[in-house]
């Protein structure tokens, strides 16, 4: 059983955490910019 607390899977997440921030942030820009 791996440990719950793994760094590697920890790394993992935030990334993909914050790729999804990115994506977010962008669409909200397209929004801003269209309506602009």
């Amino acid at each position: 059983m791996q440990p719950i607390f793994n760094p590697g899977s920890v790394k993992r997440h935030i990334t993909k955490t914050n790729y999804v921030l990115v994506i977010q942030m962008q669409m909200d820009q397209i929004k801003q910019e269209k309506a602009a």
